[in-house]
């Protein structure tokens, strides 16, 4: 949960780019700005959002409000561990 006495951070680029935006429906933001605050006015738009090596889209829904960007694109691989063969045993006898 998010700190009371601490603010919502939010890119004037961004906002920018959301008044710019506002009368076309179905245009696609692009944001480097991983810190920035998710906000009533991005309801209903499609973002892509840079996590260091690519932009990752994302739609943006109202249960996402007041979590950052940047949790929504992962900025790490996730480990995998290897699959182990199944050796044939061959049993003396």
């Amino acid at each position: 949960m998010k700190s009371l006495y601490k603010h919502l951070f939010f890119s004037s680029r961004l906002l920018a780019q959301i008044a710019i935006t506002s009368n076309q429906p179905n245009h696609t933001l692009v944001t480097r700005s991983r810190s920035s605050t998710g906000i009533e006015l991005l309801e209903g738009k499609n973002i892509k959002i840079h996590n260091g090596k690519s932009y990752k889209s994302l739609s943006f829904k109202n249960t996402m409000f007041k979590f950052k960007l940047g949790e929504f694109s992962f900025a790490r691989k996730i480990c995998k561990g290897k699959k182990k063969k199944n050796k044939k045993k061959n049993f003396k006898k």
